[in-house]
């Protein structure tokens, strides 16, 4: 009796290993398939700002500076000063993003 309840409780005890591991391999399936359709989903998100990124930036330097109603001195001097300090921050932007941008179209061109 003794040697039919052990291999009973080994039978029981494969089973449970076996569908311990079927579940693992699809618990895994399924992380790893998560996994690439959040990458696609990320990089997508990616090149879409970084086409908006670029595209205000190209409409900003098309559409020009519009001169300020000189009301006052003082916030006529405050309005250049802030537009000058912001022109090389935007072009640092506009200069990354676009090269950013056009490697991972060319990456995604290849791949």
């Amino acid at each position: 009796m003794s040697d039919q309840g052990s291999s009973i409780l080994s039978k029981k005890r494969q089973a449970l290993i076996n569908k311990e591991n079927r579940l693992l391999s699809e618990i895994e399936g399924s992380t790893t398939a998560l996994n690439k359709s959040l990458n696609k989903t990320l990089k997508r998100s990616l090149l879409v700002g970084g086409a908006l990124v670029a595209g205000y930036a190209v409409f900003k330097i098309i559409s020009g500076k519009e001169k300020p109603l000189k009301k006052d001195k003082k916030s006529v001097e405050k309005l250049t000063h802030k537009t000058k300090s912001m022109n090389p921050v935007l072009a640092f932007l506009i200069k990354n993003s676009l090269a950013l941008l056009i490697d991972s179209l060319k990456n995604k061109m290849i791949k």
